[in-house]
């Protein structure tokens, strides 16, 4: 009776274990190869359990799909909040919820296809000026070559 215990105990500890190293691989995987796209939150609901059951939906080539993470907080407004998700381009099933990437109101949509990597948004309001390099002072040059006009 008590070897068919130890039996029982090792193979659920081996099967914990090699889920939690392929999760692991799993995450580096995603974070790596994988391509970014917009998640939004739809709903928030307690779990029977410690904490709350989260979903969200994102698109990728036009197809949506909605999973389910958990969250230990309740954090009033979270239903409509935008986060990024990283997915596999092969499998957009096989997906990461970034708890701790939210995406800025200065990002809209996503390409369809996702983004190869989180797009970095400029800290300051400045217009970006392509092909203009700052003088010593700091400012962009003045642009005579077409208009005459500052482009500033």
């Amino acid at each position: 009776m008590k070897s068919e215990k130890y039996y029982v105990v090792t193979i659920f500890s081996a099967l914990i274990i090699g889920y939690l190293i392929w999760h692991k691989i799993n995450v580096k995987y995603l974070l790596r190869e994988g391509r970014y796209t917009v998640g939004t939150i739809v709903d928030v609901r307690p779990t029977a359990r410690v904490g709350y059951s989260v979903s969200f939906r994102f698109k990728v080539q036009g197809k949506t799909y909605e999973f389910v993470t958990g969250l230990y907080e309740y954090k009033r407004g979270l239903i409509g909040q935008r986060y990024y998700v990283a997915f596999s381009p092969k499998n957009p099933k096989n997906c990461i919820f970034l708890w701790d990437k939210k995406v800025p109101e200065k990002i809209g949509d996503p390409p369809p296809e996702g983004w190869a990597k989180i797009p970095k948004v400029p800290w300051n309001n400045w217009p970006v000026v392509v092909g203009k390099r700052p003088s010593k002072s700091g400012h962009a040059k003045q642009d005579t070559s077409s208009s005459g006009r500052d482009v500033r």
